[in-house]
């Protein structure tokens, strides 16, 4: 083993053999120093890169939780989106246009039944004047006929056929009486046309009575008021839940970056752990080491092999050789530390 540094001089004494005088084996000063660095502060170092590394694992399954949380917010409220999406496009924003379509047709309907029945109603009024004229006009020829079928006026009516030619051998008189029946005639014809008019403008204005549309437009006036509210409150939903799946996205980034601190320091804590871990057990195997066993080629190689390694990683320009005279293989000769 190499050098103990006494202070003091003293005999070395192996581990295991009694000491000069028959006392119980003891640990030699190396030894000692190597018990003391073990038991402290490496011990306790090692219990706080324990907990160290307990606590950043604690950390990183955290922040993992918290992130995962987070993308499924932000995935919830990318589908309630879409689904609002969906609603405006196929649903709200259509209903909303055919209620409008609807509500100016009925409009449109009621100015046009409201004209077509003043229009009606003037005719009606014109086919009774019609009709009225006719039935005077009508008594007023059946009155001539009477007149002129009475023998108390058969001398007048002998003075008014002299008084008029006769056409193609048809006296005044007759011709007369058969204009007289013609006009009745007609007459006749234009009463029941007029009749038929009129007949047919009732049924007009009971159809458009029947129809009744003017009733209809409150329920397309609040058709109307009631689309336009949800597609207002759909494309309103729409803008919220953009404005919400931005800040789930802002937060996830905060979420991503603080799960990336985390993984960095459990990896951290849990190599300084593990590189204390394994200095404890380098430094326990070399305290316990057997010095008359020790294969001294194979360690000399060995550690021209950690020297070799460690100028090459380093690009130094210290060599590996045997002897302080060339160099050796001590670390603090290179040109740069190592580490």
């Amino acid at each position: 083993m190499a050098n103990d540094k006494n202070d003091t001089p003293q005999t070395p004494v192996d581990p295991g053999e009694a000491p000069p005088g028959g006392e119980e084996p003891t640990q030699t000063l190396c030894q000692k120093w190597f018990n003391d660095y073990l038991e402290k502060p490496l011990e306790i170092d090692l219990e706080v890169a324990e907990g160290a590394a307990t606590v950043g694992c604690l950390g990183y399954d955290e922040g993992k939780i918290g992130t995962q949380l987070r993308v499924c917010r932000v995935e919830d409220a990318r589908k309630i989106r879409g689904e609002y999406r969906g609603i405006k496009n196929c649903i709200s924003t259509a209903l909303a246009a055919h209620a409008a379509g609807v509500t100016a047709n009925v409009t449109g309907y009621v100015d046009k039944q409201k004209v077509l029945e003043t229009k009606l109603n003037k005719a009606l009024e014109g086919i009774k004047a019609a009709k009225s004229g006719m039935a005077k006009v009508h008594a007023l020829a059946c009155k001539l006929e009477t007149a002129r079928k009475d023998s108390c006026n058969s001398e007048q009516c002998k003075a008014i056929d002299k008084g008029l030619p006769k056409v193609d051998g048809v006296g005044g008189l007759q011709r007369f009486n058969n204009k007289i029946s013609a006009f009745q005639a007609t007459i006749s014809t234009l009463n029941g046309n007029a009749d038929a008019l009129f007949e047919m403008g009732i049924k007009y204005a009971g159809i458009q009575a029947s129809t009744n549309v003017t009733s209809i437009k409150p329920m397309t006036d609040l058709l109307k008021q009631d689309a336009d509210g949800l597609a207002t409150d759909v494309t309103e939903q729409c803008a919220a839940l953009d404005k919400k799946i931005a800040e789930q996205a802002e937060a996830l980034a905060g979420e991503i970056t603080g799960l990336s601190t985390a993984l960095y320091l459990r990896q951290k804590t849990q190599l300084t752990h593990d590189f204390l871990s394994d200095l404890k057990a380098d430094l326990t195997d070399i305290r316990d080491q057997d010095c008359g066993a020790l294969d001294y080629a194979a360690a000399k190689d060995r550690l021209t092999v950690i020297c070799e390694t460690a100028v090459t990683t380093f690009n130094t320009t210290a060599t590996c050789g045997e002897g302080e005279e060339s160099g050796g293989n001590k670390f603090n000769t290179q040109d740069a530390p190592s580490c």
